[in-house]
């Protein structure tokens, strides 16, 4: 999952795997929570010439809780496992 949050009037994108979320008491989406987080400001897109260098950094804890009012994008990647992915260590 990636998300752009604005932190300090800079738009950052997050990226990581979403692991759970929450609604409010209206069954409104709240939060998000998302696990082996990195981030990077937009402003580090890639250069003009295409190279792909090291852009992101990574977010120290094991579980970051994105509040989804926060949110301005959202863009979640399905995965589907089949049965014999299920259950093997990556």
């Amino acid at each position: 999952m990636s998300a752009i949050v604005e932190v300090g009037k800079e738009a950052v994108l997050y990226v990581g795997v979403l692991n759970n979320f929450y609604f409010d008491k209206d069954g409104q989406l709240d939060r998000l929570i998302l696990q082996r987080v990195k981030r990077r400001p937009m402003s580090a897109d890639k250069s003009a010439d295409g190279q792909d260098i090291e852009r992101f950094y990574p977010v120290d804890g094991d579980s970051f809780v994105l509040r989804y009012s926060e949110a301005i994008t959202l863009n979640i990647q399905y995965v589907k496992l089949t049965a014999n992915e299920v259950g093997t260590v990556a």
